[in-house]
């Protein structure tokens, strides 16, 4: 007999609801805004300021990149949950469908298990 996965759809809410709280405060945190003038007036200062900038916003961009990612591994749980709970009622259905369909099988021609055995020279 098939066994359910038994998924606990409420589990899956609430790991996607903490997931939805950190994606949250990922995208929450302030990177601190440089730039060429941050570090004086030389030449060298104004290029390190500006490579500092650029590492400024690629942070910044890959922070809203993983919170997205995590927000999204939140919905895809959820998802599977309730695909998978799903899943289960229609095995559990197509199941109880066959065994009607058998027990209509055995009662009109007889169980086929038993009636090799009983033919004779067997």
């Amino acid at each position: 007999m098939a066994r359910s996965a038994e998924v606990d759809l409420g589990e899956a809410k609430r790991v996607r609801t903490v997931l939805e709280d950190l994606a949250a405060d990922v995208d929450g945190v302030a990177v601190p805004r440089l730039g060429p003038a941050d570090f004086g007036g030389s030449s060298t200062g104004a290029a390190f300021g500006a490579d500092v900038e650029l590492a400024n916003q690629h942070v910044a961009a890959t922070l809203t990149d993983v919170s997205r990612g995590i927000d999204g591994f939140g919905r895809t749980i959820e998802t599977l949950a309730t695909d998978m709970a799903k899943g289960d009622e229609t095995v559990a259905t197509d199941l109880n469908s066959l065994q009607g369909w058998l027990a209509t099988i055995r009662s009109t021609f007889g169980d086929p298990r038993h009636r090799a055995s009983a033919r004779p020279g067997r």
